[in-house]
């Protein structure tokens, strides 16, 4: 069976996706498909490109609607023209309409297979999608909030020391200004971040704001030290209860108590988080790529 799968818009997150679908042998067939002819059939030459230089042998196509027809999956990444501003939200009335185009064309060629969509806001895309193309809630899916857990047990692991792996737990909520880390399911091979040992609260506080700072956007504060300068978006910021005992082994060794005097390089971690924090978010709001897409 041809494991087929189509891309429509190929800038910066269409183009990585189709890159990691042929390096890694997850197709036989891709279809890349954009507005701008020219682009896709520029993407479509370089993968052909490299064709001798992987262990895959992917056929790769450009611009073609028709050969969508026996697709297993779409993934939509079409992005607005403009650059990201204040919400994902703001992006709506251009993605919307970019997606109320392309939709109608994948389902005319008979295509009946799984709509992943990638486009912001991408719930509320998602379920554009889904009452434009009339197919099946079970056969349109939105990538939601996976990326957001992806960059928390990042941020966790880095925290800790220990491979991101080995962090276990959940990005809840829209992929937007409403999602929030669930503290409740965080836990490292098993054992509930909670109980890590580091500082108590104010610790819990930094590592919930350098999650926000990992998405780019400034936070409100819902709850943190009254001293704190409060970010824009309140919802990463659930707190989890005061840390106590160590009881994880880490590339480095097992984490000291903090009731010793080991701690300290520990603490000075948390000192040098915040000044993170601050030039992490003052990096990522500045543009560093054309206003293709945002992801």
């Amino acid at each position: 069976m041809t494991r087929k799968v189509g891309i429509i818009g190929v800038g910066h997150v269409g183009a990585d996706t189709a890159f990691s679908l042929v390096t890694q042998g997850l197709c036989d067939v891709l279809v890349l498909i954009d507005e701008n002819e020219a682009k896709a059939d520029s993407q479509a030459l370089e993968l052909r490109d490299m064709a001798s230089l992987t262990a895959s042998r992917v056929q790769v196509i450009a611009n073609d609607y028709a050969a969508l027809e026996d697709a297993e999956v779409v993934v939509i990444a079409v992005g607005p023209k403009t650059l990201l501003r204040e919400d994902r939200l703001e992006e709506l009335a251009e993605t919307r309409a970019a997606v109320s185009e392309v939709t109608p064309k994948i389902i005319a060629s008979g295509f009946n297979g799984v709509i992943i969509n990638i486009t912001n806001p991408c719930d509320v895309i998602t379920q554009v999608i889904q009452k434009v193309s009339r197919l099946p809630h079970a056969q349109v899916l939105g990538t939601g909030t996976s990326l957001d857990t992806a960059r928390m047990k990042r941020v966790v692991g880095e925290f800790f020391s220990v491979d991101p792996k080995s962090v276990n737990g959940y990005v809840m909520g829209e992929h937007g200004e409403s999602q929030f880390v669930a503290w409740s399911t965080v836990n490292i091979g098993g054992c509930p971040v909670s109980e890590l040992a580091v500082e108590g609260e104010q610790t819990g506080y930094s590592l919930s704001r350098r999650c926000a700072a990992a998405d780019g956007r400034f936070c409100r504060a819902k709850v943190g030290p009254a001293s704190a300068s409060p970010p824009r978006r309140q919802d990463w910021l659930m707190p989890f209860s005061p840390m106590r005992k160590a009881c994880i082994r880490s590339p480095r060794g097992t984490m000291p108590n903090r009731s010793t005097s080991a701690n300290r390089p520990l603490l000075a971690k948390v000192a040098l988080l915040n000044a993170y924090i601050q030039s992490s978010q003052q990096q990522r709001m500045r543009p560093t790529s054309p206003p293709h897409e945002s992801f």
